[in-house]
């Protein structure tokens, strides 16, 4: 069979439905994408990086050297956060964004027909926390529209990848299957005899969108490499394993669909109505989908896992209405009840019940869309007025925060280690943060050396906030570890402040003296002691990934490691570990878990009452561990000379 059958004509019926289709599905796109909703600040782990991220876009720090994050210098098209010097770039995307992604919509279910239609709306209209999943739909409806019939113009094209490489600069986890999207699209441009422009104009759109973000285009490297680094750390460090019986169930359901894909897939072969090259394209840009809807849903399975039932829901309604499943009715029926089956986890997750309400979500959405509809008209009469009320929520919200979280007025520029940065924002702080922005995304050594290099060099922060403690029950150190002998060395403590201790950078550093370091050849699930001495001792871990392991990382996830520390009573505490950070170290001993522990650390203070010292630590990470970081750790001990810090106080 050729792969350049001939295309069939765009009719006006055709285009009657393009138009009520996509009329049908523009309230509930906006309702999901939501542009011009506008939230202020608060506090808490996620509203700060949100308001980091809107301050570093709003002061044109550089995306990918000074911020490097998983969102972009677009993330408020994401996360909805309003900054004013950001106001006009996020609301014209937020609505392109809506537009493209609409016209798009609409040519797919003229393509498809009713069923398609029918089923978007059900999944759109009743589905939770659907944005990660909207996302996505650019990329998996561009290589859907090019392989149906009609085939859509350049305009449709153009409007698939306007939107994808948009939300690309929002949220970096939709690049990988842009990039696949555009690949297939451009391959069977080729199979048809026409020129392979796809790529080429995601990139463009990219490097335009970056410029009009207030970003340097030649700097859309940085941005790549640095998102690229962040990405590559993201499995072995924010992964959080939970309900097996879910991932379990998910997986065998998204197996029993892929199945019917095949199947399909196989039908349309044997009928030779569509080139291999188109069936092909199908089925890989949908096993892309799903792959990555495993990976964004459940690497870190709280509610993202979310993400995953709305991907499959879309992916199983897709199928199941596509013209190979309405000649195949058992496929067909397969299809749908998976797509409805994959909506039902939702409410459960997110009311936290069995027996949850499912018409909340559907009344939802629809009163989204009447608020999105009635921002737009709004906003239509008066951009300013829109721009006005969305400033003064923002004030509001931060004369709120500021109320809640007093801080004093600091003299200089500031960063902040645990997750406080909407405090500093809301205060109206010099706030210049090192470029992973919060303590647990530093977690590879790539990235604790941009931060190393900022904290050290002639941008550093005149002040520092800093407070031990991380998530997902890390070791207190392990908030900036590899960083404490450089903080405390280039930073001098001084007084508690909202439960942080207020560190202010030294007119020159203090010399600190490292002692012999021990190494010690050990296998998981071993103790191994910790030399003698009553200083502190930064520990370092080497147990990079076996080949296995880096598989395991890739399909998935590799297996958590645990770090336990011994005390002399014989006392266990298990703590997460990320081998990223072990790599860089971190102070083991004495045990540091407070503000006020830290400042006596800063001040040389070994004689503290109350301080405690494990005695020996052990690293496991299971059967499944053994085969991904292979029998044998390497761990250092470095006695810390902390001498000078007493003498300079």
């Amino acid at each position: 069979m050729s792969e350049n059958p001939a295309p069939r004509p765009v009719t006006w019926l055709f285009r009657l439905g393009w138009l009520a289709g996509a009329l049908l599905l523009l309230p509930l796109i906006a309702a999901h994408v939501g542009p011009l909703r506008t939230y202020g600040t608060s506090e808490g782990l996620d509203p700060s990086w949100m308001a980091a991220l809107a301050d570093a876009a709003a002061r044109g720090a550089a995306f990918g050297r000074d911020i490097v994050f998983t969102g972009g210098p677009l993330s408020g098209l994401y996360t909805g956060f309003f900054e004013p010097a950001m106001a006009w770039p996020i609301a014209g995307f937020g609505l392109l964004v809506t537009v493209a992604l609409t016209i798009v919509a609409g040519h797919f279910i003229a393509q498809r027909g009713w069923p398609t239609a029918l089923a978007l709306v059900v999944i759109l209209g009743t589905g939770v926390l659907l944005r990660d999943t909207i996302a996505l739909l650019p990329a998996l409806f561009l290589v859907l529209i090019v392989t149906g019939e009609p085939r859509p113009g350049p305009m449709v094209r153009l409007a698939a990848l306007a939107a994808g490489a948009v939300l690309a600069l929002a949220k970096f986890s939709t690049v990988p299957l842009l990039v696949l999207a555009c690949l297939l699209a451009d391959l069977l441009a080729l199979s048809r005899r026409q020129w392979p422009w796809h790529s080429l104009a995601a990139v463009a759109v990219i490097a335009l969108a970056f410029s009009l973000a207030g970003q340097n285009p030649l700097a859309l490297g940085d941005w790549l490499r640095g998102s690229l680094e962040t990405s590559a750390g993201y499995s072995a460090a924010m992964s959080l394993p939970s309900r097996p019986l879910e991932l379990a169930a998910w997986i065998a359901i998204t197996a029993t669909l892929g199945g019917v894909v095949m199947r399909l897939a196989l039908s349309d072969w044997k009928r030779g109505e569509k080139g291999v090259l188109a069936i092909a394209a199908e089925v890989v840009i949908l096993a892309g989908f799903l792959f990555l809807a495993l990976k964004i849903g459940f690497v870190r399975h709280d509610l993202h896992s979310l993400i995953g039932w709305g991907c499959l829901a879309v992916a199983a309604a897709l199928v199941g209405t596509s013209p190979a499943a309405r000649r195949d009715r058992p496929a067909a029926a397969t299809a749908l009840a998976i797509a409805l089956l994959a909506l039902l986890p939702g409410p459960v997750l997110v009311q936290r019940t069995l027996l949850p309400d499912y018409t909340a979500q559907p009344v939802a959405t629809a009163r989204a869309a009447r608020d999105i509809g009635e921002t737009f008209l709004r906003f239509i009469a008066d951009p300013a007025a829109w721009k006005r009320d969305a400033g003064a929520r923002l004030i509001a919200a931060r004369a709120a925060l500021r109320a809640s979280h007093p801080l004093p007025a600091i003299d200089g520029t500031i960063d902040v280690v645990p997750s406080n940065q909407a405090q500093l924002i809301a205060h109206g702080l010099a706030y210049r943060p090192r470029p992973t922005v919060q303590e647990y995304t530093s977690y590879a050594p790539g990235l604790i050396a941009r931060n190393r290099a900022h904290v050290d060099g002639p941008d550093g922060p005149a002040n520092l906030l800093m407070q031990p403690g991380s998530i997902d029950g890390r070791h207190p150190a392990s908030a900036e570890g590899a960083l404490w002998p450089l903080i405390l060395s280039r930073y001098e403590p001084g007084d508690i402040v909202g439960g942080m201790v207020l560190m202010r950078r030294r007119a020159a550093p203090v010399p600190l003296t490292a002692g012999t370091t021990v190494t010690i050849e050990a296998g998981l699930d071993t103790d191994v002691a910790l030399p003698a001495g009553d200083g502190p001792l930064v520990m370092t871990v080497r147990m990079p990934l076996t080949p296995l392991g880096r598989v395991m990382d890739l399909a998935f996830r590799p297996p958590i490691v645990m770090l336990t520390t011994v005390e002399a009573d014989g006392r266990r505490t298990p703590w997460r570990a990320i081998p990223g950070m072990l790599s860089e170290g971190m102070v083991i001993a004495p045990h540091v878990a407070t503000a006020e522990e830290f400042r006596d650390l800063a001040l040389g203070r070994m004689d503290r009452p109350g301080w405690t010292r494990p005695t020996a630590i052990r690293l496991s990470s299971g059967w499944l561990g053994r085969l991904a970081y292979g029998g044998s750790v390497t761990v250092t001990f470095t006695p810390l000379d902390l001498g000078p810090l007493a003498a300079a106080r």
